[in-house]
């Protein structure tokens, strides 16, 4: 979704804000990289908010051209006849709004309450806006993984190598060839087997899972269930398949249930990650915008905080790949693998 820390924030023809699509990238980037930015985007609003130290270097390494930011924010509040503050938080409420809207479709459209989950953040700027999205959603338990700036980046080097393998394979499940089904995976595994295995991974380390696409006879769409090959249990495969109907769109229909496709995951050993922040310092407190107020927030770096510490927000906590804005209301720990776990008092 276009709700990044580059996404631009602009004025249709109506004078109407918009945030993203369209991103500033990496470079130029945001105004306040200093790298000739000229567009007012979501880290150029948080840095005028004071959600970003200006003191701070983005990834160890860059400075926050804080002037700059302001500048390009300026210049969009002065189209919309604003205070370079509202045009700000104008931009981050948008930016949240299409967060919002994203977690929803993953969320309720799939019939799932939000409420009770936790939320997980990562991205550089997740942070600085994890607590205002699980508000709005009702969510009173957030999650910052340990290195959750690059989580992305981290989990493809540490993530096992895998395969998924998928086939259509239309029949009713009640008068399926249970044979010819399990000869069916058995090829669809042996292909991915070989798969990981030319690419180095010790057959003995591979770990298959298997899945049946099922809906009822005559529908488009299809609900993946688990499938147990050594556990064939046809009556226990069209129970969990109602339920999930159940679950995902609010009734359970009376026709015969058929297979549309066959799928099996490959994996092989996970790699147990390991830390890779360092320690920054920054100045105790910054000027912060807080219900439309400046007050006094006080800057922990990530690394200073120990595991019987409590953090009450607001405050911000800084380290070298992401920022975490820790709002009103907030109580943070960070337990002994080093995450970060957020509850709403």
């Amino acid at each position: 979704i276009g709700a990044g820390g580059g996404s631009i924030a602009y004025l249709d023809e109506g004078n109407m804000l918009h945030v993203g699509p369209a991103s500033a990238g990496a470079s130029p980037g945001p105004a306040c990289y200093g790298q000739g930015g000229k567009y007012a985007t979501v880290t150029d609003a948080n840095v005028v908010l004071g959600r970003i130290p200006e003191n701070l270097r983005l990834g160890g390494y860059l400075p926050i051209d804080v002037g700059a930011a302001y500048a390009v924010v300026k210049k969009l509040a002065m189209a919309m006849k604003c205070e370079v503050r509202e045009a700000a938080e104008g931009i981050i409420r948008l930016a949240n709004e299409h967060m919002v809207q994203a977690l929803k479709a993953i969320s309720v459209q799939q019939g799932c309450d939000p409420r009770d989950y936790s939320l997980v953040c990562f991205g550089g700027a997740g942070g600085l806006h994890v607590c205002e999205l699980a508000e709005t959603l009702q969510i009173s338990s957030i999650l910052i993984p340990q290195n959750s700036g690059v989580l992305s980046a981290f989990g493809m080097l540490v993530t096992p190598a895998r395969r998924f393998l998928k086939r259509a394979y239309i029949h009713e499940i009640d008068t399926v060839d249970q044979h010819d089904l399990l000869l069916q995976f058995d090829q669809l595994a042996l292909e991915g087997r070989q798969a990981l295995c030319d690419e180095g991974v010790p057959e003995a380390e591979i770990i298959s899972t298997y899945y049946l696409d099922l809906r009822y006879v005559g529908q488009s769409s299809s609900l993946t269930v688990d499938f147990h090959i050594n556990n064939i249990d046809i009556n226990t495969l069209k129970q969990q398949f109602a339920k999930r109907h159940q679950t995902v769109y609010g009734h359970i229909l009376t026709q015969a249930i058929e297979i549309s496709d066959i799928s099996v995951s490959l994996s092989g050993k996970e790699h147990f990650p390991t830390t890779i922040n360092e320690n920054l310092t920054s100045k105790p407190v910054i000027m912060v915008t807080e219900n439309h107020k400046k007050a006094d927030i006080p800057v922990m770096n990530r690394d200073a905080i120990n595991d019987k510490e409590s953090l009450i927000g607001p405050v911000i906590v800084t380290e070298r790949h992401a920022t975490t804005y820790i709002s009103h209301g907030w109580h943070c720990n960070k337990d002994d693998q080093g995450h970060l776990n957020l509850r709403l008092k």
